[in-house]
């Protein structure tokens, strides 16, 4: 053998005792051996793989018989009484972060330790958080309760409500009253209080002078049937307080007692429980359009205007 020849062989035997420490030092174990093996020409590529596997096994089933017997441990301390659920809730998790082996594979991984129930992370604002103003000047504990209040608060929805009309006196068109109403009424629009009044100037400033109250005015959206009872209905009641000979009938003839409950779509509950609009009314006025340019319900636009407003209806 030549001197050059001497001088490779002997570098590269340095090379692998060399690269042998360097694994044995970085991976601790069965790893490092296997690992080492391999460098050094001693075990082959599949020889290693069957050590690793064992020795991965073993590590594991080892692993995971000491937590079950530390597990069983802490039960038992807390079915004697000798500590809270709490506290060996927070002493599994500190030995969970302790764990050699969940550290070396978080920080392999680039994860820091986890943080242990009931323990802010490291940077986290301070309890309770302080106002800001990008939060309106509240904190966020604030804003958690006002959410909580929110969602608890039982609302009103628009479209459950009820509507129903009886008459005083029937009509001839109508002798069992307007059918169906409540089933075909799309949309109701009411104001319950109008209060107008007049602006009184007092020197360089004035004040409020109630003048009177307004009638309720009801407009209402139906749909009709294909015989067109509602207009029939409608027109017939109009008729009645005024007829085509110039004449007006009495009021009994009429009157209508017009009935809104809202939040009760069958109108079974009681008063005490629900918003109930009830007046004393006559018919005002109805509107039909027609188009061959929509295939589309009809639709009927109903108008009835308060009688008096001295007394509430019962």
């Amino acid at each position: 053998m030549s001197i050059i020849q001497r001088v490779r062989a002997n570098a590269a035997l340095q090379a692998q005792r060399k690269g042998s420490d360097l694994i044995k030092g970085a991976v601790p174990g069965a790893v490092s051996g296997s690992l080492a093996g391999v460098l050094s020409g001693q075990t082959s590529a599949r020889q290693a793989g069957r050590n690793l596997r064992a020795a991965a096994t073993t590590g594991v089933v080892d692993q995971v018989n000491a937590g079950v017997n530390a597990g069983l441990t802490t039960v038992g301390k807390v079915l004697s009484g000798d500590i809270t659920p709490s506290e060996a809730l927070s002493a599994t998790q500190r030995s969970l972060n302790n764990n050699p082996t969940l550290l070396r594979v978080r920080s392999a991984l680039g994860l820091s330790p986890a943080t242990p129930p009931n323990e802010k992370p490291t940077g986290s604002p301070p309890e309770p958080w302080t106002a800001a103003p990008l939060w309106g000047g509240l904190t966020l504990d604030r804003y958690r309760k006002l959410f909580v209040e929110s969602a608890m608060t039982p609302h009103a929805w628009k479209n459950l409500w009820f509507v129903s009309i009886t008459e005083q006196q029937p009509s001839r068109e109508a002798p069992f009253g307007v059918p169906a109403l409540n089933m075909l009424a799309l949309d109701v629009n009411f104001a319950p209080c109008t209060l107008p009044g007049d602006v009184v100037p007092i020197g360089g400033s004035n004040m409020d002078n109630l003048a009177t109250t307004e009638r309720v005015e009801l407009r209402m959206t139906t749909l009709d049937d294909e015989r067109g009872s509602v207009s029939r209905w409608f027109i017939a009641k109009a008729d009645q307080a005024a007829g085509t000979d110039g004449t007006f009938g009495v009021p009994s003839d009429y009157l209508l007692t017009v009935t809104v409950i809202q939040m009760d779509p069958t109108g079974e509950a009681s008063d005490l429980f629900r918003m109930t609009h009830r007046w004393l009314m006559r018919p005002g006025n109805i509107d039909i359009e027609l188009s061959r340019r929509a295939p589309e319900l009809q639709e009927l636009q109903m108008s009835f205007v308060q009688f008096d407003t001295f007394m509430a209806v019962p």
